[in-house]
């Protein structure tokens, strides 16, 4: 299956830059095929493992959760955007610090995922960290952020019940149980 690229043009940045949707003609089997997607930076996840054995989720507040039944709430891991020329161990453990408040002696990464490919074109790296310390939490501005330990043991009945709603989330700690 033959695919090239022919054209692209950017349609909407915002004033920072982080924000850009690209508008792509491409050529595909011979066949002409316009679309739109999100360009943004490549992403990590972690699943963060005390020494316990509980995994450390974040409560944190989603603006586009507002108006659902989870009033903003959310369970997720923790993760983000990976910096530019940031590999992702350093980005794993920048983001795992600045929103949990702890450091990882291990970052290994599972497997590489694509984020949404229908909206954008952003990779997702799903790490898992252990050997944890507590330092200092550092949340960006528009972050609400608190811990929650959940037992290995609890995560498949907080999927199934529905307190862990984040697609990601899920599948990475699914991963987790069943892969590691």
């Amino acid at each position: 299956m033959i695919a090239k690229r022919l054209r692209t043009k950017n349609a909407f940045e915002s004033a920072d830059g982080k924000f850009v949707v690209t508008e792509a003609n491409d050529s595909v089997c011979g066949k002409n095929i316009q679309s739109r997607f999100v360009n943004e930076n490549n992403c990590v996840i972690i699943i963060p493992v005390m020494d316990n054995g509980n995994v450390l989720l974040e409560k944190q507040y989603r603006s586009s959760m507002l108006n659902t039944n989870e009033k903003g709430w959310l369970l997720e891991l923790p993760g983000g955007h990976m910096e530019k020329g940031e590999g992702i161990s350093k980005s794993a453990r920048r983001e795992l610090e600045e929103e949990t408040g702890y450091s990882a002696k291990q970052i290994k990464v599972l497997y590489i995922r694509a984020m949404a490919p229908h909206v954008t074109n952003a990779m997702e790296w799903v790490c898992l960290a252990r050997g944890l310390s507590k330092t200092k939490q550092s949340l960006d501005s528009d972050e609400i952020i608190t811990l929650v330990e959940i037992k290995k043991s609890e995560i498949p009945r907080a999927i199934k019940s529905g307190r862990i709603k984040d697609t990601l989330t899920r599948e990475a700690l699914l991963y987790y149980l069943y892969f590691l």
